[in-house]
């Protein structure tokens, strides 16, 4: 396995996986998820994988992390691949970091910006974990996020009109309501600043535009898979997509066309895109998940108790997260001090330990739904085989 020396002298693995041109992926989705999304882009790519983000917390770098210091520690990571050129994909705070490498480096052939991170305030706060050495860790890649935010919003290259312009193929992966919803781990605060950038600017700014349909509140954290390995296909090929082009399924008696109301938003483009019409549909191809699976009765299960838990969590964070985390900061700020992970008195130390407990929650039920899949895929490839090493499954189980 490579391991690429940053530069602060720390040494970083990277996973590669896949053939073909190189994507740098730093921090790939979170959860179970993480094989089955490079798995799935190692389709269409090399995916060169590594856990920035997590790396930062175990870290004690000198100094605040800045801009600059994190385009050195991508291009270290490509060196260490043996990634002359490469495309890369990124959310949040990790997708402004793509697009400041795009301008200062030539080796750049495509970029994938997801979920946008606040235009203000500072970046969300994870999780407290009940162990104190993670908590420490979280409050150190807390500080070190926030420090590169605010280096960030002083950067030209990073500004609204920087990054519509940018001048290679570019794919934004855009929440599927149009709104860029956090993930529980944020805190369930209602009060979000706008977010850095607009998919719809970027849209008529000649970006190409994919929707991240996941029949979940925040799924806009998500990588639709398919849609993604498809543009880097196109990428490979030396083409670019044309603006907002939408990939449409082969199996369209799943899908259903979605119009933009032209009067909703100013400058809508009345465009027609297709989506799923079904939600479990919509979650099972974002995981990568051909279409031959979806009517497989314990697969959608999982993902149907997946999917219920995930809008119950939400809501639950929406009435009670919120309240408890402005109590939490209103004490703060009278002790004269700044609320942060793991901080904030008792009335936060109950929301950030219901969040741990959520999150394993979460991780069991998503890893029920990639172990069905790989079921299903291995007695496929075992009766293409010829085998008998597992039990034939059908399409649909009667179970």
């Amino acid at each position: 396995m490579p391991t690429a020396v940053l530069e602060d002298g720390s040494r970083l693995e990277v996973s590669v996986q896949g053939e073909g041109a190189s994507l740098l992926l730093p921090g790939p989705d979170s959860g179970a998820t993480t094989a089955l999304l490079v798995e799935g882009l190692a389709s269409a790519a090399r995916v060169v994988a590594f856990d920035y983000e997590a790396h930062l917390g175990r870290g004690r770098r000198a100094g605040a992390l800045t801009v600059d210091a994190v385009t050195r520690d991508l291009l270290a990571v490509a060196d260490a691949a043996g990634a002359t050129t490469f495309c890369y994909l990124g959310h949040s705070w990790l997708a402004l970091a793509g697009a400041h490498l795009a301008s200062a480096s030539p080796r750049m052939r495509g970029l994938v910006i997801g979920t946008p991170p606040l235009l203000g305030g500072s970046s969300p706060a994870r999780a407290s974990p009940a162990h104190p050495a993670d908590r420490t860790a979280v409050a150190h890649l807390n500080r070190q996020l926030d420090a590169f935010l605010e280096n960030a919003r002083t950067r030209a290259t990073l500004s609204r009109t920087a990054l519509a312009s940018l001048d290679l193929p570019r794919l934004c992966i855009a929440a599927a309501d149009g709104a860029s919803p956090l993930p529980p781990s944020a805190g369930g605060s209602t009060e979000v600043p706008p977010p850095w950038w607009d998919p719809a600017d970027l849209e008529r700014s000649g970006w190409s535009v994919v929707t991240a349909e996941h029949g979940a509140p925040y799924a806009g954290a998500r990588t639709p898979v398919t849609e993604v390995v498809d543009w880097l296909a196109s990428v490979d090929a030396g083409r670019r997509r044309p603006p907002g082009r939408q990939r449409t399924s082969r199996t369209t008696d799943r899908l259903c066309v979605v119009e933009d109301a032209p009067a909703a938003t100013a400058g809508s483009t009345g465009r027609a895109a297709w989506t799923y019409a079904d939600r479990t549909d919509a979650y099972l191809s974002t995981c990568g998940i051909p279409e031959q699976y979806f009517d497989d009765r314990r697969l959608r299960s999982r993902a149907e108790e997946l999917l219920a838990f995930l809008e119950a969590e939400t809501e639950h964070l929406r009435t009670t997260g919120g309240a408890a985390r402005r109590a939490a900061d209103q004490a703060a700020r009278r002790r004269g001090v700044r609320s942060g992970p793991g901080e904030g008195g008792a009335a936060a130390a109950p929301v950030h330990l219901g969040r741990v407990i959520a999150g394993r929650q979460r991780e069991q039920l998503e890893v029920a739904v990639i172990l069905r899949f790989q079921e299903l895929r291995r007695a496929d490839r075992d009766r293409a085989d010829g085998g008998e090493r597992t039990p034939r499954l059908r399409a649909v189980d009667d179970d």
